[in-house]
């Protein structure tokens, strides 16, 4: 496995709207093993980043249903 995508709303997120410390480690996992995670949401890019930012996670972005790429640097491409 290369890549993993994963929607934010009723997928990432609990009811709190946070992403759980289980989600969390889960990706950082992933990553460790060198497979790219992508957070592909509707939500606006900086809406995304903030909850990216907020976990200590750094990823990929594609946001606003698709109209939107930025990488983990936070570079729209």
């Amino acid at each position: 496995m290369k890549l993993i995508a994963i929607d934010v709303d009723g997928t990432l997120l609990n009811d709190r709207n946070e992403i759980p410390l289980e989600n969390i480690q889960v990706i950082r996992e992933a990553q460790s093993t060198g497979i790219e995670v992508v957070i592909a949401t509707g939500r606006a890019y900086f809406d995304a980043a903030q909850l990216m930012k907020d976990a200590g996670l750094t990823t990929w972005i594609i946001g606003a249903n698709g109209a939107t790429i930025y990488d983990p640097n936070g570079t729209c491409v």
